[in-house]
């Protein structure tokens, strides 16, 4: 029912734009648990590695290092840090306001920004 409620308080354009947030936000968590995954699978590799001794190298997959963390997380944190001020600076704007809004925040030199 608060679904039903909340959405028929936003018009179409909120409701896009929220769509457009909420698919960001789901492709930073799968990346997240991805990342998570693959820590989890080296810390229990490096136990099993511990245990057997003749382990072969060629089979080992390359851990993930702090350097390595750091690249995969710049990009997405890069696109949070944008969406946060797209948001802050969308809030309470509806229709043609919030599309005016967000296509001057689009008319920026920074090819990145431009593509979100």
């Amino acid at each position: 029912e608060e679904a039903a409620s909340g959405a028929s308080k936003h018009g179409a354009t909120q409701q896009a734009f929220y769509s457009a947030l909420q698919e960001y936000l789901g492709h930073y968590y799968r990346m997240l648990a991805l990342v998570e995954s693959k820590i989890t699978r080296d810390q229990d590799k490096g136990s099993m590695d511990a245990t057997t001794s003749g382990s072969d190298q060629a089979t080992k997959s390359p851990r993930v290092t702090l350097r390595g963390l750091a690249v995969m997380l710049s990009e997405p944190a890069q696109q949070l840090r944008v969406l946060a001020i797209l948001s802050d600076s969308a809030g309470g704007l509806r229709g043609g306001a919030l599309i005016n809004r967000l296509y001057e925040l689009s008319n920026h030199g920074d090819p990145f920004l431009r593509s979100l």
